[in-house]
């Protein structure tokens, strides 16, 4: 019996690790993402390591920055902070050069400035703004709707915009 309890332990870290490392909810709006290309009939090919490498760069910077929220709201993100740390540094090392090369790869070379300014400005969400000493998900109401903007834009106007497709 101890040894079963010791499986399940270590299955069940090994998930909140996943979780943490914000892999699970890379793969859902890669999904997606996806998905809504299937809809628009276009194709994702071009998007989809942009999608899930843009995920883990911007959502492991951001947990990299304390939010005194996560006490309260996610203890286990707390506790596990320091442990994750240097994978969360390597994974936004990988997700950068993904979003930097496969651009390059596909001949979009001009999507690398756009993505440069758009994970600047991202990171502006959950880090203090300079001068001001206040983030962007600390103002009403921006927590709710600045990130599912801008993952809708992504998932949606940026791949319409590529295929040269209309919204009507």
């Amino acid at each position: 019996m101890g040894r079963k309890l010791a499986d399940i332990q270590r299955i069940q870290s090994i998930l909140v690790t996943v979780y943490l490392l914000e892999l699970v909810g890379a793969t859902a709006v890669t999904s997606l993402g996806w998905a809504a290309c299937r809809i628009l009939q276009i194709s994702s090919f071009p998007s989809l390591p942009l999608w899930f490498a843009g995920y883990l760069l911007v959502y492991n910077l951001d947990r990299l920055h304390p939010d005194p929220a996560d006490l309260v709201n996610i203890p286990v993100r707390v506790s596990k902070a320091q442990q994750l740390r240097g994978a969360r540094i390597g994974l936004a090392f990988l997700s950068a050069a993904v979003l930097l090369i496969w651009p390059l790869l596909t001949g979009r070379w001009r999507l690398v400035l756009a993505l440069v300014f758009a994970t600047t400005f991202l990171q502006a969400y959950s880090w203090p703004v300079p001068r001001l000493r206040f983030r962007l998900k600390d103002l009403p109401y921006i927590k709710s709707f600045l990130p599912t903007g801008v993952i809708a834009g992504i998932l949606v106007i940026w791949p319409c915009v590529e295929s040269g497709r209309s919204f009507g």
